[in-house]
């Protein structure tokens, strides 16, 4: 049934070999439509076919024809009205391919009479004003005999009609009890001495396809005859042989179709695929929470009781890195902590803090923290690992309750003492977090970061949130 479906040719590029396929595969959907009576379904489908053929180029391929026969047998289910445009769409098909047969599952006698109409009312290559029409000069093998018809198992709708410089597609249909091997193609152009070879290919379990090159398509006609092997090698089958071949009448393209051709915008280009991102750039705000050992900065003597406290207020991260890979990321991060809680305390040696003596606790601390990390796949939504190395201070603030020498007045208005407590210089650590995607090239990040800071000792956990842009 889907003869004329099979990809074209051993020499037809393997996308257009794809499109074949799927425009066959709409064919077969639409006909089981058509047996469930969903005629718009049906329809839908065989213009859908006819779009990929104008796409893929295939307007002059047994596939376009086969295409046209389905939907004239669609449109004339719809009813007796639509008889008229059946013929349109069956004319078309013997437009591409004139021998081409009606599809045995559906030749019902109303097919079959709006067919036979549309052949006898088809234009004739005069009324069509293709001029370029050659016909088989003398001496072409056509005048030495009728081709032997098909044996049994062997289907071929024989091509008698093709056009100057384009490759001719041949598709075959073999059945199971052939036992096909292989099926083999002899063809000689105009004016050739001898028949030239080629073996057509299997593209699925009995359905063979090939082509007549264009090279052998210069002449007036080309003939040609099929043959199919067994495993053995033995022919089993044959359709035409060298003396009395099938031949194919070869004229010129019509001059609309060169015009359309030559007057054709170029296709666009395809768009080179974008540079990966090497540059990025991101910004991030975090609070963080860390243990704080040792005494505090302003009160020398003041020990801290020992135990986790916050990173009061929070941070700011910006960030500048580049991508080794698509996924790994060299960055440099420079965290700048500001602080707040701490009081001030008075100077007891009265030598130091200005006129008042009054020394104001530490509002900031900086870190510089080069990191690495390692993106797990591509996509919305990516997990990351990092692994950090910096230097800088990281402070925290604690209480001492039983030392109320602190604030401005502690004299008058003694207040109890807080303090801050900083850690570092050295810092080391990790880091793991989602990248979330909104494009190619901005997103949003969500991250913890481990750090162990020595010798003043912390273990410290940041909290980040931030932006990106890839460059």
């Amino acid at each position: 049934m889907f003869v004329a479906l099979t990809v074209a040719g051993s020499t037809v590029r393997a996308e257009d070999a794809a499109a074949i396929d799927n425009i066959t595969k709409l064919n077969k959907r639409a006909l089981e439509e058509y047996e469930n009576l969903n005629f718009d379904r049906a329809k839908k489908t065989l213009t859908e076919a006819l779009e990929l053929c104008t796409k893929h180029g295939l307007d002059d391929h047994p596939v376009k024809a086969r295409t046209y026969i389905h939907l004239g047998v669609v449109v004339l289910g719809g009813g007796i009205t639509e008889r008229g445009e059946a013929i349109k769409q069956f004319q078309k098909a013997l437009a591409i391919q004139p021998e081409i047969k009606l599809t045995s599952q559906v030749a019902n006698p109303e097919v079959q009479s709006a067919f036979e109409e549309a052949k006898a009312t088809a234009p004739t290559t005069a009324d069509a004003g293709d001029e370029g029409a050659a016909a088989p000069a003398s001496g072409a093998p056509s005048a030495g005999g009728t081709p032997a018809p098909a044996t049994e198992g062997l289907s071929h709708d024989a091509v008698t009609s093709g056009t100057k410089g384009r490759a001719i597609p041949i598709t075959v249909m073999t059945d199971a009890a052939l036992a096909a091997k292989k099926v083999v193609m002899v063809f000689k152009p105009e004016g050739r001495p001898s028949y030239q070879q080629v073996e057509l290919k299997e593209y699925s379990v009995g359905n063979w396809s090939g082509s007549i090159p264009e090279s052998a398509t210069e002449g007036g006609w080309v003939a040609y005859a099929l043959s199919v092997a067994d495993e053995a090698g033995q022919v089993v089958g044959t359709q035409g042989s060298p003396e009395a071949p099938m031949v194919i009448v070869l004229k010129a393209a019509p001059r609309a179709a060169v015009a359309r051709q030559e007057d054709a915008e170029p296709e666009p280009e395809e768009p080179e695929p974008a540079e990966p991102a090497t540059i990025l750039f991101g910004l991030s705000l975090g609070t963080g929470v860390g243990y704080a050992s040792g005494y505090g900065e302003q009160n020398v003597n003041d020990r801290v009781a020992a135990g986790f406290g916050g990173s009061k207020r929070g941070h700011l991260l910006p960030e500048i890195g580049y991508f080794l890979s698509p996924d790994v990321l060299l960055s440099l991060q420079l965290r700048v902590q500001f602080v707040s809680g701490a009081t001030a305390v008075v100077d007891p040696t009265g030598t130091m803090c200005g006129a008042d003596h009054v020394c104001d606790p530490a509002t900031m601390a900086i870190a510089g923290l080069a990191r690495i990390s390692y993106l797990f796949g591509r996509g919305g939504f990516v997990p990351y690992l990092s692994v950090v190395l910096g230097a800088g201070q990281i402070r925290h603030v604690a209480s001492f309750p039983q030392d109320k020498r602190c604030g401005p007045d502690p004299v008058n208005n003694p207040m109890k003492c807080v303090d801050t407590v900083a850690a570092g210089p050295i810092l080391v650590g990790g880091g793991a977090g989602l990248l979330l995607n909104a494009t190619d090239n901005f997103g949003i990040t969500l991250g913890v970061t481990p750090l162990l800071g020595f010798p003043h000792f912390t273990l410290h956990l940041d909290f980040n949130a931030g932006v990106v842009v890839r460059l």
